[in-house]
């Protein structure tokens, strides 16, 4: 899962694309506990679209995916 959260950058970067550049303090839109930060979803020529990630998945595999 991707936070959003400054404690948590470190993972989240390595693990998710479009992490940095995504982030912005905005409580209305913030789902973590005790969080202040969430990811901007919308994209323009210049912005990229969100947070992301790349997973491998093969025939028969359960995918369970939340946003």
């Amino acid at each position: 899962m991707a936070t959003m959260e400054a404690d948590n950058a470190e993972y989240e970067e390595q693990t998710f694309g479009n992490v940095s550049e995504t982030r912005q303090v905005d409580q209305l839109y913030n789902h973590t506990e005790d969080g202040n930060t969430s990811a901007r979803l919308n994209a323009t020529e210049d912005k990229a679209m969100g947070p992301w990630t790349s997973l491998h998945v093969m025939p028969g595999d359960t995918v369970r995916m939340s946003v």
